[in-house]
């Protein structure tokens, strides 16, 4: 028996015994989460908390940025809405999980404990409103007895749905998965791609979400997106302790014409990609995700 066949056989005989092991726990779940109405009652909490965070938002012009990304409130401009989305970068202002993995990376610097840490991304979640792509980053962190990437984001959609099955058909919790499964691919292949190829990555898994597949928004997210998301997070954040939100407003109004000048650059925008936004799709990623993995393993069998 060759030692890749050995190693698929170990490897398979403990996936399938986790697999039992989780669906009996999911289903333990899912059934004491219908039986008890926790979604219900996890939801009011939520908005209870969204609202208080409302209330502190800065008198400024661009309050509704700062609602946005720190409150998850939507994005209510019909101008802002239409620029971040036409050059790509909707996403900075709109809560998703980069927004809580920032966070976290942020607090890090500080040396703070996990639990303090941990603590830290569930107020933000609930200050969102427990918005979908935020729980879900959220659950991603936690360790499933070192599930492979790929399982371990399998496992997270049926946690959560669990919990919120109302998001089997949420728009923004399918996005966030197929970023998941993006930047997934992104690491495992970190030393083969040039960091100036993941905005295209990310867009081609996003495909069916996408309005056009635009070179702009390939320009915009690897060149202005990291800029401003980390700028716009923090300046938030700030201003609950200083007031900042003068500096938070100039740097939104730079954000509205930086989008004018590039918005002005040609676009394939007549090549609109127009795909259903559905499960198959996140299904054939993951499909593509794991049998990479299992290639690598493969490969990495091999020279030993």
């Amino acid at each position: 028996m060759k030692i890749t066949d050995l190693g698929d056989g170990l490897y398979f005989a403990k996936l399938i015994l986790m697999f039992i092991f989780y669906y009996i726990f999911i289903l333990y779940l899912s059934l004491i989460a219908k039986y008890l109405n926790i979604e219900t009652y996890i939801i009011q909490l939520a908005q209870r908390a969204q609202s208080t965070c409302l209330a502190q938002a800065p008198p400024i012009t661009h309050a509704e940025i700062w609602k946005s990304m720190i409150c998850g409130n939507p994005l209510s401009s019909p101008s802002w809405n239409q620029l971040l989305t036409q050059v790509g970068l909707i996403h900075i202002i709109v809560v998703s999980g980069a927004h809580l993995i920032l966070i976290k990376k942020f607090l890090n610097l500080f040396r703070l404990n996990r639990p303090i840490v941990c603590i830290c991304e569930i107020i933000y979640c609930f200050f969102t409103g427990l918005q979908a792509p935020v729980v879900r980053a959220f659950l991603s962190q936690i360790d499933y007895l070192n599930l492979k990437s790929s399982l371990k984001i399998i496992f997270v959609i049926q946690l959560a749905l669990c919990v919120f099955p109302s998001w089997i058909k949420s728009a923004s919790f399918q996005m966030s998965i197929c970023a998941s499964l993006a930047l997934n691919m992104i690491a495992l292949n970190k030393e083969k791609i040039s960091i100036l190829f993941y905005p295209v990555i990310v867009q081609i898994y996003l495909i069916p979400f996408l309005k056009n597949f635009s070179l702009v928004a390939i320009f915009s997210n690897t060149f202005i997106a990291p800029i401003y998301e980390i700028l716009f997070l923090v300046l938030g954040f700030l201003n609950f302790l200083i007031p900042v939100a003068k500096i938070f407003n100039s740097l939104a109004d730079s954000l509205f014409v930086i989008c004018q000048t590039i918005n002005l650059m040609p676009t394939n925008s007549n090549h609109n990609l127009e795909v259903n936004q559905n499960w198959f799709w996140i299904f054939l990623c993951i499909t593509l995700n794991w049998r990479y993995q299992i290639y690598l393993l493969r490969k990495k069998a091999l020279k030993y």
